[in-house]
């Protein structure tokens, strides 16, 4: 039995979606280009309370990575500041920097994402599915 990685996360785009792209002539038209990967980050928010009538806000930041039909979705939707609700696995990247140090990062590979809309007329909810939700390092 395989070990269970899921992690669910609510919070706002730091900054527009950064996308690769990958280029096929035999299946796409001259000109076109396909999304392979989109990476984003949220910044997730959580109040509590310190003392009578006193709040502290803390702020997690958390990387994306999310690819395909998924990806260009993302891309073309989502900007800076747009709330989403990020649902996937949870995965830690090592590698060496520059100087020689051990570095690490965990970034969420993303299975759906949620757009939250918060229309006081009505709200929308448009979600994006991967397909193929396999991690593909370029």
């Amino acid at each position: 039995m395989s070990d269970f990685n899921q992690i669910s996360i609510m919070g706002n785009l730091t900054a527009d979606p950064l996308a690769k792209y990958k280029k096929e002539a035999e299946e796409l038209p001259a000109g076109k280009d396909e999304v392979s990967l989109c990476s984003f980050s949220i910044a997730s928010n959580r109040s509590r309370k310190t003392g009578e009538d006193e709040y502290k806000t803390e702020t997690t930041y958390i990387d994306v990575i999310a690819f395909g039909k998924q990806a260009t979705y993302i891309v073309d939707r989502f900007k800076k500041g747009t709330k989403v609700i990020v649902s996937g696995r949870l995965k830690l990247n090592s590698w060496e920097d520059l100087d020689g140090k051990q570095r690490r990062k965990h970034e969420i590979i993303a299975e759906k994402v949620t757009f939250i809309s918060h229309s006081s007329q009505k709200k929308k909810q448009d979600q994006a599915t991967s397909e193929d939700s396999e991690y593909v390092p370029f």
